[in-house]
């Protein structure tokens, strides 16, 4: 089985790269936007056989002119190159969205894949574009709507809160969080992401189905900390500071996948923060 990986040497992408290395009669072809331009011929070799394709490429903190261009326009280039170069009526495509398509809630509640996507990010609108794409493609999908995923190789100031916390707190460094510590989001341990991952090359689908991944229970910024200081043995140096604008909650439904997948999350927060803690120490400084 021939499976390509867009966004291959980002965080998840080189994490999903490490777990397909295991599984006998996989090889993975991955493709590198930094060196390729996004236009629908770049994808010509890329797409070419492809029997599954993770499109986890993209960008998250950029300007806006640069978020639209890779997510939306890489997005639909990318589709266009299947049509005509690839096996589109063959190939599983398999998109990872991302929790910012919902809104912030000021109740904790469940958010199940049926709720109304309302994204209050231009990130969040691009991610939400791309699945719409990826609906009138007519190309076999699996949306994957991933909400806070943290871990090993995971970048600092970029990807989660948590890597952000972690490589402060390995470097001995203050801790700046914005607001109060009581914002609290759905995380979910990168392990636990591409196990399911690997469960959904061989899930049966016909046209597009969407999926919440993640762990299914609030953490708050204090109860980060709070864990993250049992883990390093070191007392956190935290500055608050004030901030406006939204403070609600994004508390995320996954039994849609653990029922279609037989999956299930395995990594507590006290574990996942414990081998993240101890890669970011790893690293030189």
């Amino acid at each position: 089985m021939l499976i390509g990986i867009t966004g291959s040497h980002g965080f998840i992408g080189q994490n999903l790269v490490e777990f397909l290395s295991s599984r006998q009669g996989t090889e993975v072809r991955r493709f590198d936007r930094k060196k390729k331009s996004l236009d629908v011929s770049s994808f010509k070799s890329f797409v070419s056989g492809l029997d599954v394709l993770f499109h986890i490429g993209g960008l998250n903190r950029a300007d806006d002119s640069e978020l639209v261009r890779a997510n939306i326009i890489g997005t639909s280039n990318l589709l266009e190159a299947i049509k005509l170069y690839g096996k589109p009526d063959d190939l599983k495509f398999i998109f990872i969205s991302s929790f910012q398509v919902y809104p912030l809630f000021e109740t904790i509640k469940a958010i199940a894949e049926d709720a109304v996507p309302n994204p209050q990010t231009l990130f969040g609108i691009t991610k939400r574009c791309g699945e719409d794409l990826i609906r009138i493609s007519g190309i076999k999908s699996v949306i994957v709507r991933l909400s806070n995923v943290y871990g090993p190789l995971c970048r600092p100031f970029y990807n989660s809160v948590i890597s952000t916390f972690c490589e402060l707190a390995a470097r001995g460094k203050p801790i700046t969080v914005n607001g109060d510590g009581s914002q609290a989001r759905d995380f979910i341990f990168i392990g636990d992401v591409v196990s399911a991952f690997g469960e959904l090359i061989g899930y049966p689908v016909q046209g597009t189905e969407t999926f919440n991944l993640c762990g299914g229970k609030l953490f708050s910024l204090k109860d980060i900390l709070g864990e993250l200081e049992k883990v390093s043995g070191k007392r956190a140096v935290v500055e608050y500071k004030p901030v406006e604008g939204p403070n609600g909650y994004q508390l995320g439904d996954n039994g849609k996948i653990r029922k279609a997948l037989g999956w299930d999350v395995k990594t507590p927060l006290s574990e996942g923060l414990r081998k993240t803690y101890r890669w970011f120490e790893g690293q030189k400084i």
